[in-house]
């Protein structure tokens, strides 16, 4: 039995990372033979937060300070949900303990106790998720703590398709050529990294996609409340305008609006008009089936547009943050590989409510498979 440890996040309380987290390991655990089994954990990797160093123009900029009153306020407006919050938290930590196999070592959180791990298992895979976004790096995701001997590789590690800055060049070089083999998420960051390390790096489908609607339908199985003609949404980002949108849609086509909301307490300030159809006991198999029953999905977010097109249900996707142009990038490359560029919308465009042909599913399903093979190549190369 060959022991593979994934790093990966899992412990955020999104439903987009603990989605690919769940899918990943699935993955990796059914790839072994009779012959040759695959046991996978999941790296129980909880890092201590860390003071980033500030320069001096930090303190004389006006929008740090109007950024900070608005992170206050939100933090205390939250308040009121703290009982909520809790029962969130609480179900995400349930579904943690019930689906995923976590290392069984404490809890890590420097480099120091990585290191005690450093021969506990034959293959090292990082990914995916934004573990290498260079705005949030933890140098431990580039693997720097696993002896040279072991087989180190990466799957769909993700830079948020920001542009390394030329300071952590040295960083990523070093340690990524003692990869085995290097795959990323995101397309816009391919040339950049293969300048930086001198390497081929791989562009690979998120794990949900590669996971496949048959094996996100078992996982999400059938124990779900039948609900009657409803919208569903779960929108991160900083637009009530959106949220307005998505209640406005509602209204007029007759439908039951249900959401979930963000695990960030600054975003509950922008959901307050959402907040009463919101259901705060949804985990990622409840999550995949209020899609999957819903009538219509409204969304910012990369993970329910993947589950949607899997599941062959009509949605709109609108931009997450018109300040942050980048987080929108992965979402765009997986619209623009599928062949759904026309479900993109900007938060001042209206929804496009145009349903989606079975031509156009079918168009989509063999966009999807190729991706789906050529990323499993990929994947199988590692264990060569």
């Amino acid at each position: 039995m060959k022991k593979i440890l994934l790093m990966t996040w899992f412990n955020n309380n999104n439903f987009g990372t603990l989605l690919q987290a769940t899918a990943m390991q699935n993955i990796l655990k059914s790839m072994g033979t009779d012959e040759e089994g695959y046991e996978c954990n999941i790296l129980n990797y909880i890092p201590s937060p860390k003071k980033a160093k500030k320069s001096i123009k930090y303190y004389f900029n006006p929008k740090k300070y109007y950024l900070k009153t608005i992170q206050i306020y939100s933090k205390f407006y939250a308040k009121k949900y703290d009982n909520q919050i809790e029962l969130q938290n609480s179900t995400f930590k349930k579904y943690i303990n019930e689906n995923l196999l976590i290392s069984p070592e404490n809890v890590m959180k420097s480099e120091n106790d990585l290191i005690k791990i450093n021969n506990d298992y034959d293959i090292y895979l990082c990914g995916s998720d934004q573990i290498w976004n260079p705005k949030s790096l933890d140098y431990n995701y580039l693997l720097g703590w696993v002896s040279d001997s072991k087989i180190k590789a990466s799957y769909g590690s993700s830079l948020s398709s920001t542009p390394v800055p030329e300071y952590y060049y040295e960083m990523y070089n070093k340690y990524l050529n003692r990869f085995k083999h290097i795959s990323i998420r995101d397309k816009k960051c391919k040339s950049q990294l293969e300048e930086i390390t001198g390497r081929k790096i791989e562009t690979v489908a998120d794990p949900v996609i590669l996971w496949g609607r048959d094996k996100l339908l078992d996982f999400a199985g059938d124990n779900f409340e039948n609900i009657n003609d409803y919208c569903f949404a779960y929108i991160l980002g900083p637009s009530i305008k959106l949220r307005n949108k998505f209640l406005q849609y509602c209204k007029q086509k007759n439908l039951k609006p249900i959401s979930v909301v963000g695990v960030s307490k600054e975003n509950l300030m922008y959901d307050k008009k959402i907040v009463e159809y919101a259901d705060w006991e949804t985990d990622p198999k409840k999550f995949v089936n209020y899609i999957k029953n819903s009538k219509f999905v409204i969304t910012d977010s990369f993970h329910s547009v993947v589950v949607s097109i899997l599941l062959h249900k009509d949605f709109c996707v609108f931009e997450k943050d018109k300040n942050h142009k980048e987080q929108n990038n992965r979402i765009l490359e997986l619209l623009d590989t599928v062949g759904l560029m026309d479900r993109w919308r900007s938060c001042d465009e209206q929804v496009n409510e145009t349903k989606i042909s079975r031509e156009k599913w079918i168009e989509v399903d063999e966009k999807i498979e190729l991706l789906r093979k050529s990323s499993m190549e990929y994947l199988y190369k590692i264990f060569e």
